[in-house]
């Protein structure tokens, strides 16, 4: 009797386990991949003279970067260490200053598209967004004003 009693309680403890899970898969609470995925991150940069490069760590979903450029910056995607298939990153890149700058992408880590550089005109912005695809930051879109 004691091990049909043991069984059954094994078994309803083995079931409780089970059930279903009611919280979201993601959860905004970490910003790394460990505990719990961060869906959206958002990182300001503000370009200065003579501070050229700027290096991207992405951890989240997705990443948005505001940039202002006041002279023209080089880009680089530092490690892919943290990165998942599907992950986004959205540059939102505008001019500061009258006169036109350029953006460039300088790392073994993205493809871009074959002009690799964006030259934004004064006063005007743009919108460049990568993908990643498992191995490097894929260019997906580019709209330049």
């Amino acid at each position: 009797m004691k091990k049909i009693i043991f069984l059954l309680f094994a078994l309803s403890f083995t079931v409780a386990l089970n059930a279903q899970n009611v919280l979201p898969r993601f959860t905004t609470a970490t910003y790394g991949r460990t505990v719990g995925a961060k869906l959206n991150a958002y990182v300001a940069v503000v370009d200065t003279a003579g501070a050229d490069t700027s290096y991207l760590y992405p951890k989240a979903a997705k990443t948005i970067v505001n940039l202002t450029v006041a002279d023209s910056i080089v880009f680089k995607f530092a490690s892919v260490q943290n990165s998942y298939v599907g992950d986004e990153v959205e540059i939102i890149a505008t001019n500061a200053s009258g006169s036109s700058h350029l953006i460039k992408f300088m790392t073994t880590n993205a493809t871009t598209s074959s002009s690799g550089n964006v030259t934004l005109a004064s006063t005007l912005g743009a919108v460049i967004r990568f993908v990643f695809n498992g191995v490097k930051w894929v260019e997906a879109s580019r709209s330049v004003q």
